[in-house]
C-alpha cells in the first residue's frame, strides 16, 4: 500500500491534495489533532493499495471496501466517500461543531445515501440514480449533484420515470436557484470590464459596444485604461472606430475622470481595463484607486470557462476586493464540462449577465437568463 501523510487545517483540504496525489480511489486511514507553529492543525494519513502484498509497519491497516454487489456500480465509491465522511464526523466531533452544523452534515449524508438507494433498496439503473451519474459526468459536484436529486425524491420520485425527465425537472430547479441570485439592473450607464490575461475582456466591450449602439440605437462612449500593453489600446480603437464611437484612453484614476467629463452626453460608457496575475496586491491596489470614482459604476468580472474550476472559485474570491456586481461568462464553446459553471456561481452567488461563445463581433455573444444556464449546466448546450 502506498501511504502519505498530510498536516492541514481541514479533512476537506487534505481530501483535495489526497485525490490529486493519490487519486479518487485512495481513503484516509486515520486523523489526529496535533500543535505546531501554524497552530492546530490537522495530520492524515492516506493511503492506496498498490496491488503489493502486506503494509507499512506502525500505520493503520485500511478499512476493508465493501464489496460491490453485481449490477452495482457506485458503490466502491460510496464506500470511500464514506470513510472520508467518518473522519470528517471525528473532526467535527473534536472541535465541537453547532448543532446547525450537524444538522447540515447530517443532511448531506442521507442525501448521499438515497443518492445510491441504500435505504430504498433501488438498483443502479433507477432514473434518479442516471440523473446524479448525468451531473457528476458534467461537471456538478457530487454534494451539489446529490442535493439536486433528494430535492427530486422529497417533490415525488415517483413522477420521474426516466432520466430524461429528471433532467428536465433538475434544469427547472437549477434556474429557479440561479433566479435567486438575480439582481435588478440599476440602470447604471458606467459599465466596467474586469478579469485576468486572455479572459477576452476588449472583445467582449466590442460585442457590448455594437450591441448597444447598431442595435439598440443608443449613444456609445468607450475608455481604456489598459496602457500597459499598446496592442489592447489599438484593437480597441479599431473596433471604435468601425462601430462609430469615441474612444479615450486613460492612465489613472484623473485621467479616467476626466475621460467620463467628456463622454459625459454618451447613454452608456463601457470601461476597458488591464489584466493581470490577479495574485497581485498591487494590480488590484492599483485598480481599486483607479476607480475611486463620484458616479456609480456596473462592475462587471470575466471569467473564461477555459480556465479550472479552482482557478475560477480563486478569481471570483480576488476580485471580490473591487465588489463586482456581475458576471460574464467568456469562451462558453470551448468548455467541455459546463456543470463546473453551476459549482462556481453557486458559491460566488452573483448573477451572470452575458455568455460569449466564439470571436467574431458583434455576434456570438447572448443574455444569459437563469433558464439558458440552466441548459448550459445540465446539457453543455446553450440552445
Amino acid at each position: 500500500m502506498q501511504v502519505k501523510r498530510y498536516e492541514v487545517a481541514t479533512i476537506r483540504e487534505a481530501s483535495a491534495m489526497i485525490k490529486h496525489d493519490l487519486g479518487p480511489e485512495a481513503v484516509i486511514l486515520s486523523t489526529k489533532r496535533i500543535q505546531d507553529g501554524k497552530g492546530t492543525r490537522v495530520e492524515v494519513l492516506a493511503g492506496r493499495d498498490d496491488g503489493r502484498a502486506g503494509g507499512s509497519a506502525g500505520r493503520p491497516p485500511a478499512e476493508p471496501p465493501a464489496a460491490e454487489p453485481a449490477g452495482e456500480t457506485g458503490i466502491g465509491e460510496l464506500t470511500r466517500e464514506i470513510v472520508s465522511l467518518k473522519a470528517m464526523l471525528r473532526e467535527m466531533n473534536e472541535a465541537g461543531r453547532s448543532r446547525g452544523e450537524w444538522g447540515e452534515f447530517r443532511e448531506m449524508l442521507e442525501s448521499l445515501f438515497d443518492m445510491f438507494g441504500l435505504r430504498k433498496g433501488t438498483d443502479s439503473q433507477h432514473p434518479l440514480n442516471q440523473v446524479y451519474r448525468h451531473l457528476t459526468a458534467c461537471g456538478i459536484s457530487k454534494d451539489r449533484a446529490a442535493n439536486l436529486v433528494a430535492a427530486l425524491r422529497r417533490e415525488g420520485a415517483k413522477e420521474i420515470t426516466s432520466c430524461e425527465a429528471g433532467l428536465a425537472r433538475i434544469e427547472q430547479c437549477i434556474s429557479q436557484r440561479l433566479a435567486a441570485y438575480t439582481q435588478a439592473d440599476k440602470g447604471r450607464r458606467i459599465k466596467a470590464f474586469f478579469g485576468p490575461t486572455g479572459v477576452g475582456k476588449t472583445t467582449t466591450i466590442a460585442k457590448l459596444a455594437s450591441l448597444y449602439a447598431l442595435e439598440k440605437k443608443v449613444a456609445v462612449g468607450l475608455v481604456t485604461v489598459d496602457t500597459y500593453r499598446i496592442a489592447a489600446v489599438e484593437q480597441l480603437k479599431t473596433y471604435a472606430r468601425i462601430i462609430g464611437v469615441p474612444l479615450e484612453v486613460a492612465s489613472d484614476n484623473a485621467g479616467l475622470k476626466k475621460s467620463l467629463q467628456r463622454l459625459a452626453a454618451k447613454d452608456v460608457i463601457f470601461i476597458d481595463t488591464p489584466g493581470k496575475n490577479c495574485r497581485d496586491e498591487r494590480y488590484l491596489q492599483g485598480l481599486r484607486e483607479c476607480f475611486d470614482l463620484d458616479l456609480p459604476f456596473e462592475a462587471n468580472l470575466l471569467l473564461s470557462l477555459t480556465a479550472s474550476e479552482e482557478s475560477l472559485k480563486e478569481l471570483g474570491k480576488r476580485f471580490g476586493a473591487l465588489a463586482y456586481d456581475r458576471i460574464i461568462l467568456t469562451k462558453v464553446d470551448e468548455c467541455p464540462r459546463a456543470g463546473v459553471v453551476y459549482n462556481v456561481i453557486d458559491q460566488l452567488a452573483k448573477p451572470v449577465s452575458y455568455m460569449t461563445n466564439g470571436q467574431n463581433v458583434p455576434f456570438d455573444i447572448e443574455t444569459a437568463s437563469p433558464a439558458t444556464m440552466a441548459r448550459l449546466i445540465v446539457r453543455n448546450a446553450v440552445h
